[in-house]
């Protein structure tokens, strides 16, 4: 499944409510980047710096 804006309402609201330090959707986009202060993870991204102790 891929994420569409929409799916960003409650991250953002949780980010303007100060609760969370880092909002990070996991999906199967080809590259990471930033939408409106969320970062956006490829799946095989985030495995891998799950794996190599970066998260």
């Amino acid at each position: 499944m891929t994420w569409m804006r929409r799916h960003l309402r409650g991250l953002l609201a949780l980010a303007e409510e100060e609760l969370v330090e880092r909002s990070v959707i996991v999906c199967r986009e080809e590259r990471p980047r930033i939408e409106l202060g969320i970062e956006v993870w490829p799946l095989e991204f985030i495995l891998a710096a799950l794996w190599e102790g970066r998260l």
